[in-house]
């Protein structure tokens, strides 16, 4: 399997958060004034920034190396793990999740007002929902649960563990670490969270080092998402 130059795998890692940042920098304005969230523009820009291009790069590569569209020698081989163990890790992993998200919530809250407060109101994409219509936030909770509940785990996770982070120089040392970072940076749309990505990449990026299965750090990812997506339903029933 060939090894990225650093600058290579730091390439690959961030240019899809930058193309990311600028369709949403782009679009959230305009979909604000047309009565939708900031979250909607988001949405958006992950399914045309994240998707075309991770999976595009990965079957191009496939292309390349087997004459076809394929993700044969692409995606690293998944070791088998038990029913039980998978269940055991996943429900394990989840409550570590968790636990960083409830103990950074009010830290992160508290970098955004100190740090980030220059940025335009409509960046935040996480709040300011009580001024949209139901019927707004109900596209953008649909949207929310395909997209980020189940498109961009599998994308993100094929992409960032299954291909760059079994490509990363093999000369690196503490790769797992070197992975979350880099995973953590590609978020550039959200940097008053960079905390708790790092934390919850560890975890991601933590499980696959040890474990070497796609399936296990794609079942995390898209549970955790679809918790977020899930409770953002709730949200809608207390917009007046």
């Amino acid at each position: 399997m060939e090894h990225h130059s650093l600058s290579k795998s730091i390439r690959l890692h961030v240019v899809p958060g930058l193309l990311v940042v600028l369709i949403y920098v782009l679009i959230a304005p305009v979909l604000n004034r047309y009565g939708y969230p900031s979250l909607l523009a988001l949405g958006i820009a992950a399914c045309f920034g994240i998707i075309p291009l991770q999976l595009g790069h990965l079957f191009l590569e496939g292309y390349r190396l087997n004459g076809k569209l394929s993700l044969r020698g692409i995606i690293s081989p998944s070791e088998r793990i038990s029913i039980s163990k998978f269940v055991l890790l996943l429900v394990i992993s989840l409550l570590v999740l968790m636990v960083i998200g409830g103990i950074s919530y009010m830290m992160e809250e508290n970098f955004k007002r100190r740090f980030f407060s220059w940025l335009p109101n409509w960046y935040f994409y996480d709040s300011n929902f009580q001024s949209y219509s139901k019927e707004a936030l109900l596209t953008t909770a649909i949207v929310r649960l395909v997209i980020d509940g189940f498109a961009l785990p599998i994308t993100e996770e094929l992409y960032f563990r299954g291909y760059l982070f079994s490509r990363l120089p093999h000369d690196l040392k503490n790769k797992w670490i070197i992975g979350a970072i880099l995973f953590s940076i590609y978020h550039f749309w959200q940097p008053w969270n960079y905390v708790s990505l790092f934390l919850i990449s560890l975890v991601l990026v933590g499980l696959f080092a040890k474990f070497r299965n796609i399936y296990l750090s794609i079942s995390l990812h898209m549970i955790a998402n679809l918790i977020g997506a899930i409770l953002f339903f709730g949200q809608i029933n207390l917009v007046k």
